[in-house]
């Protein structure tokens, strides 16, 4: 019996991490227009999500994925009697982590669902982690401690390079970032030449 470490799509996870190390991923959707895809790096790689975030006129949107999407993967991967670490993207911005604990309630695996309280790399390191404990044998709370350590001491921080999105989004208003935006110009001038 081992532990099985899942995750969402939200991690940032390289090509050749996902080579070495037991991970399975369940991909959020992506809707574009009246279309969805799965963030699975094959029906929409996130290369693809980022220029249609650039590029569409309306912004794609993105949702948790469904309690059966994480009950399939519980199931499939618990039915030799492996155990599942489930670790999420914060529930901050999804209700992904709640899915998957809906989901750890009704499999017979025997399921712990993290809510990390990251996302992209800051997930990644937590995941990376668990995965590398896991493939060795560690028990579950020896995984679950090292992680507390990563999410303890991990802060993501955020820059935009532009407002443009979070208006297009209706997440502040067109004046707020006019407002914002002539701001950030009137400041930007002094920083760099004080720098």
């Amino acid at each position: 019996m081992s532990i099985q470490i899942v995750t969402d799509s939200t991690v940032q996870l390289t090509e050749s991490e996902l080579a070495d190390l037991p991970i399975t991923i369940v991909p959020l959707i992506v809707r574009l227009g009246t279309q969805e895809f799965l963030n699975d790096g094959v029906q929409i790689t996130n290369a693809e999500f980022l220029s249609h975030l650039v590029n569409d006129e309306e912004l794609p949107k993105t949702s948790q994925p469904s309690i059966g999407q994480f009950l399939e993967v519980f199931d499939r991967l618990g039915e030799n009697g492996d155990e599942v670490l489930c670790l999420n993207l914060t529930h901050f911005l999804s209700g992904t982590v709640n899915a998957a604990r809906q989901a750890a309630d009704m499999t017979d695996t025997k399921v712990t669902v993290v809510d990390t309280l990251s996302i992209d790399r800051g997930l990644a390191f937590q995941v990376i982690t668990a995965a590398k404990l896991a493939k060795n044998g560690a028990p579950l709370e020896n995984i679950i401690n090292a992680i507390d350590l990563h999410r303890t001491h991990t802060e993501i921080y955020v820059y935009l390079n532009t407002l443009e999105n979070l208006i297009k989004g209706g997440r502040i208003s067109k004046a707020a970032g006019g407002i914002a935006t002539c701001s950030i110009l009137k400041w930007l001038p002094k920083w760099s030449m004080a720098s």
